[in-house]
């Protein structure tokens, strides 16, 4: 594609990436060998279009949002297994304006939220030193900038362990950070969990 220059997409669609992080996520869950049922929660995706774009690096928003649906589809469906019925819908908003300086896209799940005790922690490496290294070698390898798909991030671990490694969402928030964005999380006890992600719209800067 023209657009492409190095790392970047100058013309990267955040809705056309989303459509693949979650058909990859599908994937994983039907894969998982801890899903012999082939119990897939139902995913929607609303918002803004792919007339929407923006310069970024579609590779970093990708391993962002894969991470992000992947804890919550994790959390959706040990939620089922736990309390039987059908696995709660998981949302994908991606909202834009005129005058914004994001794009944001939030991730939304009905899997009973996050003890506040624990969104302090939430974001913490257990292994630190091997997980910034992850980053490092991520940003030095170009090739990487269009390597979407289910191959795309070797190694991920399996999306229903219910003892995942704790790196994906420390690691998610260091991608979003890189360039001005950031990734929150407000979780209501009992009920489930929001992230969302912001996109810094970066056309008069000199980032990326």
């Amino acid at each position: 594609r023209n657009s492409i220059c190095g790392l970047v997409d100058r013309e990267m669609s955040p809705f056309d990436v989303s459509v693949q992080a979650i058909a990859d996520i599908q994937e994983e869950v039907l894969r998982s060998p801890r899903n012999a049922a082939g119990v897939l929660p139902p995913f929607r995706l609303f918002g803004v279009g792919r007339a929407v774009t923006l310069p970024y690096l579609p590779r970093h928003l990708y391993k962002i949002l894969r991470d992000v649906l992947r804890n919550a589809a994790r959390a959706t469906l040990l939620k089922q297994a736990r309390e039987g019925g059908e696995p709660g819908e998981i949302t994908v908003v991606i909202a834009d304006a005129d005058d914004n300086s994001d794009v944001v896209v939030k991730v939304s799940d009905v899997a009973g939220g996050i003890p506040r005790s624990r969104l302090a922690r939430i974001f913490s490496f257990s292994a630190a030193a091997s997980s910034y290294q992850t980053v490092a070698s991520d940003l030095a390898d170009q090739a990487l900038c269009q390597a979407l798909g289910p191959g795309a991030l070797d190694g991920s671990e399996d999306v229903l362990d219910p003892a995942p490694s704790g790196q994906s969402l420390p690691l998610a928030k260091v991608y979003a950070g890189l360039f001005n964005g950031d990734l929150k999380i407000l979780s209501m006890e009992g009920h489930g969990t929001d992230c969302y992600v912001y996109i810094s719209r970066v056309e008069g800067d000199n980032e990326l």
